[in-house]
């Protein structure tokens, strides 16, 4: 009885303590982000404008709701959606680590989701939750300084799960009258349930069985693989991989072979010498190779309906089985189009010569086009030499490459 009176009298207590301690968390993380140059909105509710599937059970908190972290831009900026993991079941839209506050400093609007867990949050509830954070953003995301053309989702572990068959299930943001061009790219971290009935079949997946249950039709719709179709409008994929971990590598390649296969634009990132957790852990850390490599895909998408140039010319690279880093492509095309500047300054030089009839105009012309050519030479080798020195090139080993399956 006194073991009864004791719980009775330490849960409470408990109870008080994590609440002050997320109060406590809350109000650092606010004067974080201020300092970065932006402001946090906690706990916004993003179910009830699209409506509700059914009613709450009697004492089952409302989980639908989201933090938002803005930028004090006076511009429209992109939209980062992060969904958390753990296994389902637990987890929580505080989770963020060091992401928000990166995120906010490079000119994002960082959102972070809760969504239904287990047993209440039984799929597609939950992948559903995901969905209709991503059509709230759509509506409201601009009051927050986001823009709503340019939305973007990511995820680890169960969150990385949920984020890809959002990504390519068009009918759950169907449901409410948006598709798959809402969202831009879709950054999936160390998820292994692309395709759960190859995964069950070469590795029996006995944890993944108590989650989603023995049912191979089930497993079938829960995975993201399934979804997958030419012509849907499904976003860039980067799928990010932790450890040499052959069965998650098995569901990247597949996973990626597929939509390639469907036109999709798709990255495979291995972070072999990461674990599960510190892959994580790791973004938001400007000098890791994880982080810059998130955000040179990001870059690079957001840059695609400028300039496809880019995302050809690594299609091609991979098609030779020369794959590069997103860095190496950038720079090459940096080389022709600065080669190609100094050939129109030639071809300028030699049109102009042609022209002038009297020497003393000609020497004049050619000196003036000389001087410019050198300027253009020196700047050239500037940019080169930056590239050199600069701290991505000296941890060129550490850097895992981004490349097509």
């Amino acid at each position: 009885m006194a073991v009864g009176i004791g719980l009775l009298l330490v849960l409470p207590a408990w109870g008080q303590e994590e609440e002050q301690m997320w109060a406590r968390w809350r109000e650092k993380m606010s004067d974080h982000i201020e300092k970065v140059g932006g402001s946090v909105t906690w706990d916004v509710m993003y179910a009830q404008d699209v409506g509700l599937d059914e009613p709450l059970k009697e004492g089952v908190k409302d989980r639908r709701s989201l933090d938002v972290y803005s930028t004090d831009s006076t511009e429209l900026q992109p939209v980062m959606l992060y969904v958390h993991g753990g296994g389902w079941k637990r987890g929580d839209k505080r989770a963020v680590g060091a992401k928000a506050g990166y995120f906010v400093e490079n000119g994002w609007v960082f959102v972070s989701v809760n969504y239904r867990l287990l047993p209440d949050g039984q799929f597609p509830k939950n992948a559903q939750d995901v969905a209709d954070a991503v059509v709230w953003a759509r509506d409201a995301i601009e009051a927050y300084g986001g823009d709503p053309e340019q939305i973007y989702l990511m995820g680890h572990s169960a969150g990385a799960h949920l984020a890809s068959v959002v990504g390519t299930h068009d009918k759950l943001l169907g449901k409410r009258e948006q598709d798959l061009s809402a969202i831009k790219g879709v950054v999936s971290i160390d998820t292994a349930v692309l395709d759960l009935p190859r995964l069950v079949e070469k590795d029996g997946g006995v944890l993944y069985q108590k989650i989603f249950g023995d049912d191979p039709e089930v497993w079938k719709t829960v995975s993201p693989i399934s979804y997958v179709e030419k012509d849907k409008d499904i976003p860039a994929f980067l799928l990010v991989v932790a450890g040499d971990h052959a069965v998650k590598l098995d569901q990247a390649d597949n996973f990626g072979g597929a939509l390639q296969a469907a036109g999709v634009d798709v990255w495979i990132l291995e972070a072999d010498d990461q674990t599960h957790s510190s892959v994580n852990r790791q973004i938001g850390d400007d000098g890791h190779y994880v982080t810059q490599q998130i955000m040179a895909f990001l870059d690079l998408v957001k840059a695609s309906d400028f300039d496809d140039e880019i995302v050809t010319t690594i299609a091609e690279s991979a098609a030779e089985e020369e794959v590069k880093t997103v860095d190496e492509v950038v720079e090459e095309m940096v080389d022709e189009v600065v080669a190609e500047a100094i050939t129109e300054l030639n071809d300028e030089i030699e049109v102009e010569t042609e022209a002038v009839s009297e020497p003393t105009e000609v020497a004049a012309e050619v000196e003036e086009q000389a001087e410019v050519k050198e300027e253009v030479a020196e700047k050239t080798a500037e940019m080169k030499e930056e590239k050199t020195d600069s701290p991505k090139e000296d941890e060129s080993e550490k850097i895992a490459e981004i490349m097509f399956d």
